[in-house]
């Protein structure tokens, strides 16, 4: 895992030429009406499907969207590398070494696994992921933190993930630490930059929660934010309604949708604001994911309009043949609509 077979690798090369092409085109400054248009496009479903605020949808069904692409559990375990107690340590194509990451991934992924399957061996694996996660997080000034090289940073995509997690154990066991643990991870989003934490400000002024708050070449990652933004709405409905956290998903919100065209360049989007490589396939597919999975909490029209726009131009059958699998079902059938 991945698998990059000769058209990956095609494919690869061909988004590298076009993401060069507009690069060199919004040099020469002859990108402005196509990035004004896109623009606009995002301001005017902002402006439509919030008019009335931020709704939370209580009835959403606990299952992780983002990761609905592995139907269950083994589909993604078979990539990992494991430790001796079965904690998920890093992908298998990779030297062996504790990433907190792949951890709450395969926590999530095999929670949908039990929600759809009622398998008892992924449940099994999701509390073996949650409560080593629990023991060797860092505790610090009330947030609970995944630190990376030594100490030195935490990363946005991380704590949004292992905090997603812990909520699914809160569900699933109302006596533990879990619902304290979701949010003090979730806080960890606000700490700002300049306190060792990752949370800043775009050049607009707008709210950022940054994936990798020391980079110098792909600050503001799409990704990472929009993990971010889901984990907010996500505490807000699995367990409790706060007015401190609802002002920042009313902010983080915000962004998205003025910052979204920076992204756009015709029918892709870049990895970060700042740099002109495209997301590859992987990215492609998982930003549909995100955003049905945004659709899921809000039941908020825009989010689904977004999905739709970026699902036409998925490859789907290149997106599981990267993770070596057949195509689901459910991706089939979007892929037609």
């Amino acid at each position: 895992m991945p698998k990059k077979d000769i058209r990956y690798y095609i494919n690869t090369i061909n988004l590298k030429y076009q993401a060069a092409t507009y690069h060199l085109l919004d040099k020469l400054s002859l990108l402005s009406r196509m990035k004004k248009r896109e623009e606009t496009y995002f301001l005017n479903l902002y402006h439509t499907h919030f008019k009335n605020g931020i709704v939370l949808n209580h009835s959403f069904s606990t299952e992780y969207i983002t990761y609905r692409y592995f139907p269950t559990a083994e589909s993604f375990s078979r990539h990992l590398h494991f430790d001796r107690e079965g904690v998920a340590m890093c992908r298998s194509d990779l030297k062996p070494h504790y990433n907190p990451l792949i951890a709450a991934f395969l926590g999530l992924v095999c929670y949908n696994d039990f929600l759809k399957n009622q398998n008892e061996a992924a449940i099994q694996q999701f509390w073996v992921q949650a409560n080593h996660l629990a023991k060797k997080g860092t505790a610090k000034n009330g947030l609970f933190l995944f630190y990376y090289d030594k100490g030195t940073w935490y990363a946005g995509i991380t704590q949004a993930l292992v905090s997603s997690l812990f909520m699914r154990a809160y569900i699933l066991d109302k006596e533990g630490s879990w619902k304290q643990l979701a949010r003090q991870t979730l806080l960890s989003l606000f700490e700002p930059v300049e306190n060792g934490g990752v949370f800043k400000k775009t050049p607009e002024g707008l709210d950022w929660v940054e994936e990798y708050p020391l980079s110098v070449n792909h600050p503001f990652v799409l990704n990472g934010f929009i993990f971010a933004l889901t984990n907010l709405y996500e505490y807000l409905i699995l367990c409790e309604n706060d007015v401190f956290l609802s002002n920042y998903l009313i902010r983080l919100n915000d962004t998205l949708f003025k910052t979204l065209h920076y992204f756009k360049r015709k029918k892709y989007f870049k990895y970060s604001r700042f740099h002109w490589v495209f997301q590859n396939i992987e990215y492609q597919g998982l930003m549909v994911c995100q955003f049905l999975h945004l659709y899921a909490v809000s039941k908020n029209e825009a989010f689904n309009d977004i999905a739709a726009l970026l699902n036409k131009d998925v490859d789907w059958a290149a997106f599981f043949r990267f993770y070596d699998m057949p195509t689901p079902r459910y991706f089939q059938e979007i892929s037609k609509s």
